[in-house]
């Protein structure tokens, strides 16, 4: 997709896609105060208006895919990760190993937990994206058959 023809919404599109200097990502808010140069308030009720335009929409994707490309994990990194998580053994993972999700500590700084990703998850998982494993839902669907019968001129019998 070529360059907006409006320039501000070209900035706006830039400024949602690129990540800030420290690394996170810019709000829509924040991207539309700095291409437009107005308050907070101004930025908070236009800001979701133009992120609506499929036009500007379009090229945020666009200006977003290298970055996402750049990080994007493969699939062969995902299943290498889990098949990692399943036979690094436990007493292996200390507060630096890449598995440590969590440290706590004592109050005198000793390591006393490390957290790691659980094993069970991780072969679910990795069954998952391998597709031996499929979300299946049964339903059972039962159907009662009645026979409608024209209407006699008898009264039925009742019985007292």
């Amino acid at each position: 997709m070529p360059v907006l023809d409006n320039p501000r919404h070209e900035r706006f599109c830039q400024l949602v896609a690129a990540l800030k200097p420290d690394g996170t990502v810019r709000s829509d808010m924040e991207a539309y105060q700095l291409a437009y140069g107005c308050d907070i308030e101004q930025a908070h009720s236009n800001a979701w208006r133009l992120k609506a335009d499929e036009g500007v929409n379009k090229r945020i994707s666009e200006l977003k895919q290298p970055i996402l490309d750049k990080f994007a994990l493969t699939m062969e990194e995902s299943l290498q990760f889990l098949a990692k998580v399943v036979r690094t053994p436990v007493g292996e993972v200390d507060e630096n190993h890449i598995l440590a999700q969590s440290v706590k500590r004592s109050p005198e700084g000793a390591v006393t937990e490390v957290k790691m990703p659980a094993k069970l998850e991780a072969l679910t998982l990795n069954a998952k994206l391998q597709g031996w494993l499929t979300d299946k839902t049964e339903t059972t669907i039962r159907l009662g058959i009645f026979t409608a019968q024209a209407p006699t001129a008898e009264k039925p019998a009742i019985d007292v």
